[in-house]
């Protein structure tokens, strides 16, 4: 039976679904599912680097002549001729996501169970609900003829923002192994320590725009909050501005194997042996929580809840180069609140994910894969999350190819 006992690899994008759902996937996995590290077709994985980053929304669509046809980005008109607004009256999301996965690793320690450590390092910010009107006028730089002098409502604007670094622990074991039947179960339990975060969050944002440099604010509650390591000039990527905090991932997978009898064989007078250089499953299906936690951060003292009640706001003649200057304009401005909290529970992007892949022949897989995402709603002010989707994928899987 030949196992292989050492690939070390340099991956780009860990997080797609199509490469962490492959049988030879190894330490990759985690990101998906904790449960995947036992009965791997590894005695031992490593991963030196990965690294991938994502934007999407539902407002702006670029076209594919655009893609294909570098040249056309520097077209004076690249807006209007190769940029497509989705105009369908819904509320508008734009989600930026950037993973760096660390030096990780698994070893399976027995025929039943492994382990693995994993290090990263990852950032997300997330804008919800903009009404249609809102996506306009950012679009037209607050100068679009029809929405303007008229008084407008957005309820539940969203803004947040969390980079972090996170240190895992996995441990995964056999669970039930009977003929056909076979199931595994999987944690990670994650060390987490905050690097910045923001947020705010209007429950109902009342505003009227004059022309791009006069806007009025009618009464509306911001809940405003910065980690208390952004700075003047600056970031302070390395100040400590978080808690300790702890998150995990836990997560199950059922194999079927009516077939089961070809992976057996003999060796030194021992009978009924299973193949562990060979998927044995005809269906598999994991089902995994990820990313359940929160981060403690300290608060900026510039950065407090406040109300917007403003008439006639001449802002075109305001300089913004950093951080503090927004803070100190909205200070000078607005009444903050003094006494509000000095620290804010930033939510990590928890996720439920189901995958099911079906082995049609010896090494062809077809795999769906949603993925829901969780912390949505809009009863948090302070938490992350990644879009909802759905994924099917083709997937041809040898031991040094797929």
């Amino acid at each position: 039976v030949s196992v292989l006992l050492l690939l070390t690899k340099i991956a780009l994008a860990q997080d797609i679904t199509p490469f962490s759902q492959s049988t030879y996937a190894g330490v990759s996995a985690l990101s998906i599912q904790p449960a995947s590290i036992a009965d791997s077709r590894y005695r031992f994985d490593m991963t030196l680097l990965g690294l991938n980053t994502s934007f999407n929304n539902n407002y702006i669509a670029l076209k594919r002549e655009a893609v294909f046809k570098t040249g056309n980005w520097s077209d004076k008109n690249f807006g209007d001729n190769y940029l497509v607004e989705n105009l369908d009256n819904k509320d508008k999301t734009g989600i930026f996501h950037f993973g760096a996965v660390l030096p990780s690793f698994m070893i399976n320690i027995s025929e039943n169970s492994a382990i693995a450590f994993s290090s990263r390092i990852r950032s997300i910010t997330n804008v919800d609900n903009i009404t249609q009107d809102f996506a306009r006028l950012v679009a037209e730089d607050f100068d679009y003829e029809p929405l303007l002098y008229r008084t407008l409502t957005n309820a539940n604007f969203s803004f947040q923002t969390n980079t972090w670094s996170e240190i895992g622990v996995s441990f995964a074991t056999i669970l039930l192994n009977k003929q056909k039947h076979f199931l595994k179960g999987g944690a990670t339990i994650k060390y987490l320590q905050g690097i910045a975060s923001g947020y705010a969050f209007i429950r109902e944002l009342n505003y009227r725009f004059d022309g791009s440099d006069t806007i009025s604010l009618f009464q509306s509650k911001i809940n405003y909050g910065l980690s208390s390591n952004f700075e003047e000039d600056g970031i302070k990527p390395f100040n400590v501005v978080s808690d300790p905090g702890v998150g995990f991932d836990i997560g199950f997978v059922y194999e079927y194997r009516p077939d089961i009898d070809n992976f057996k064989y003999q060796k030194n007078g021992r009978e009924d042996l299973l193949r562990t250089d060979k998927e044995k499953y005809k269906l598999r299906v994991g089902l995994s929580l990820l990313d359940f936690g929160r981060i403690n951060y300290k608060k900026g003292y510039y950065s407090q809840d406040f109300i917007a009640d403003v008439r006639d706001w001449n802002v075109g003649d305001i300089q913004i180069n950093s951080v503090q200057d927004l803070n100190d304009t909205l200070r000078n401005r607005f009444h903050f609140d003094d006494n509000a909290e000095q620290t804010f529970l930033m939510g990590l992007p928890t996720a439920l994910s189901l995958q099911i892949d079906y082995q049609v022949i010896d090494g062809f897989y077809l795999n769906f894969s949603p993925y829901l995402a969780l912390r949505k709603g809009t009863n948090m002010t302070t938490k992350t999350h990644y879009f909802t989707n759905y994924s099917f994928t083709p997937r041809y899987d040898l031991k040094w190819f797929g």
